[in-house]
């Protein structure tokens, strides 16, 4: 089973968009729900399924465990993707899980929000090792 997640942020002149695409396939996935949820609220896919928003913070569940937030807990979007424009570039920074191995983010780039691409060809990424996470920057 494999679940999307999209979410976009838009550069403060409205130029650059970047989206994020999260996937999963059930791995470290389940330990995190039974760690963050309690048996009730794991019976619920409103509460600890992979769109639910608990905490009403608008980052669900599954974009909560990659980025190894608490989804109890209020978090800013914009502390956690930290988007900016440097240099005349649009840049997003997040700290992920280096153990959430069954998830992946994808970062895509449009122009005009009908199409979309990613990859070395769109974007450039660079990750900062930091023990158990990982320090991600995509600029397009």
């Amino acid at each position: 089973m494999a679940i999307a997640e999209n979410a976009i942020a838009r550069s403060s002149d409205g130029n650059g968009v970047v989206a994020w695409t999260g996937s999963f396939n059930n791995l470290p996935w389940e330990y995190w729900r039974s760690v963050n949820f309690t048996s009730g609220e794991l019976t619920d896919t409103n509460i600890s399924g992979t769109t639910a928003d608990p905490d009403g913070d608008r980052i669900p569940n599954l974009l909560e465990y990659a980025l190894g937030t608490n989804p109890k807990s209020v978090n800013s979007w914009l502390a956690l993707m930290q988007p900016r424009v440097e240099a005349g570039y649009f840049k997003i920074t997040f700290t992920r899980v280096k153990s959430a191995v069954d998830v992946v983010l994808t970062a895509e780039v449009s122009s005009d929000l009908a199409i979309w691409n990613s990859g070395p060809a769109y974007l450039e990424t660079t990750m900062v090792d930091n023990g158990s996470t990982e320090t991600v920057t995509v600029r397009d």
